[in-house]
């Protein structure tokens, strides 16, 4: 039973480290495209800007 477990955490182990060698293989192609959609999202959300009137001073 434990050598199943220790089977098991090795493989998922091996899985783990193959997606982080992928995920930065391919950081180079993703990176910029997730940096650009978010600076577009980020700038969608953001409501506008009202300009302040200096009326008061």
């Amino acid at each position: 039973m434990a050598r199943q477990a220790t089977r098991s955490l090795i493989g998922a182990g091996r899985g783990l480290a193959t997606m982080g060698i992928w995920t930065g293989v391919y950081a180079p192609v993703w990176l910029p495209i997730l940096i650009v959609l978010l600076l577009l999202m980020r700038r969608a959300v953001r409501p506008p800007r009202v300009p302040q009137s200096n009326a008061g001073s």
